[in-house]
């Protein structure tokens, strides 16, 4: 684990290595890179020595093999938009030189620190900080982010205030955030929330605000603790690390669905069979969206929703993004109702284990709480 950490802290210092070089060689004035460990300063100093020594790992071998290799990755990874992408030596130049002279700067920004916001006003940063973050501060051209804070009750608002951070003088092409799948996930689906309310509001609906379970509006002192949990209308969701029990009795109930039939109008009940061949991840709370079905269910024993069926994708298990742009248009016509789409995963880049993945449309007009 903290090999692998290392590793990924060097690459990340790299990637903004890579990309200050290519803004500054284009007149930019400025490429800053955001480190969030969390609240503890005691983070912000291990953070900072980690950046030191990343740093000082690639001053040094930056001729060798291996790190010209590295480097031609990053180069070619980045695609930029607003101005034009300067030569492979003019940018490894540049790096080199940052590096050398030492043409950086790395800033921290908590209760005891002497730094302030001219210290990452131009040149190549890196900003280490915490709570500070969180209160309305912006950092122009923040073109890299690493986002580790972990919390056992994350709150909305507080992950909302850190959305901020992201700003908007930003060139699409030089943006990176390295992150766990689960902190990715949860912006992810705080984000889809927001996208919700704004399709509600349009609509001219009663505007409902909710979050997946585990997720917390706000501190919970400020919150009337009947509305925790609540799972927002029109939303997707789908477990991270399905299990399935069996993949061969999954197969066998959908075998009549083929990979270009459209959402097909089922009963709630089939919906409800097939997902109790599911197993998930804690976080995941299956048991509570069967029982949000079976419920739907017992209002009216005739309710039906619809499933959509496809095999053979391509898909990393963990990733935010399931659903392709197709799939997604074609669930999202049934605006108020359950609508299970079942992706058959192949194993290639999931240690070689094909598996059914489950995702699940709430419909709109209903709110949804897991207890």
């Amino acid at each position: 684990m903290m090999k692998h950490r290392k590793k990924a802290q060097n690459m990340f210092v790299l990637r903004h290595l890579v990309v200050s070089a290519q803004i500054l060689l284009t007149d930019g004035k400025v490429s800053n890179c955001l480190i969030h460990p969390g609240i503890r300063r005691a983070a912000h100093e291990k953070s900072k020595k980690e950046i030191e020594d990343a740093i000082a790992w690639w001053t040094y071998p930056m001729l060798t093999r291996s790190s010209l290799m590295h480097f031609d990755r990053e180069y070619a990874a980045i695609t930029p938009q607003n101005t034009e992408k300067q030569p492979h030596d003019q940018v490894l130049t540049r790096v080199r030189q940052i590096l050398e002279k030492r043409e950086f700067t790395i800033v921290l920004l908590n209760g005891t620190s002497i730094d302030d916001d001219k210290d990452y006003e131009s040149g190549c940063n890196f900003v280490i900080g915490g709570t500070n973050l969180g209160r309305g501060v912006t950092f122009g051209q923040l073109n890299t982010f690493y986002y580790t804070r972990t919390s056992k009750s994350p709150n909305a608002d507080t992950m909302w205030q850190h959305n901020r951070m992201f700003g908007y003088d930003r060139d699409p092409g030089l943006i990176t955030m390295y992150s766990s799948r689960a902190l990715y996930k949860l912006f992810a689906e705080i984000n889809e929330t927001n996208n919700s309310i704004i399709r509600q509001a349009q609509a001219g609906k009663k505007i409902t605000i909710a979050y997946p379970d585990g997720l917390n509006p706000t501190r919970s002192n400020v919150l009337d603790k009947s509305l925790l949990n609540i799972l927002v209308g029109g939303s997707n969701h789908f477990p991270s690390v399905p299990k399935n029990e069996t993949t061969t009795q999954i197969s066998d109930l959908v075998q009549q669905f083929s990979n270009d039939d459209p959402a097909t109008e089922v009963s709630l009940k089939f919906i409800s069979d097939i997902l109790k061949h599911f197993k998930a991840e804690k976080e995941f709370n299956l048991d509570g969206y069967i029982k949000m079905i079976d419920s739907t269910r017992s209002e009216n024993p005739m309710a039906s929703g619809h499933i959509l069926v496809r095999r053979n994708r391509d898909v990393t298990l963990g990733n935010r993004a399931l659903l392709s742009p197709n799939d997604w248009k074609e669930t999202n016509q049934f605006q108020d109702e359950f609508v299970l789409t079942l992706y058959k995963v192949s194993g290639e880049k999931n240690n070689g284990k094909s598996v059914w993945v489950p995702n699940i449309k709430l419909p709109m007009k209903k709110n949804f709480y897991i207890i």
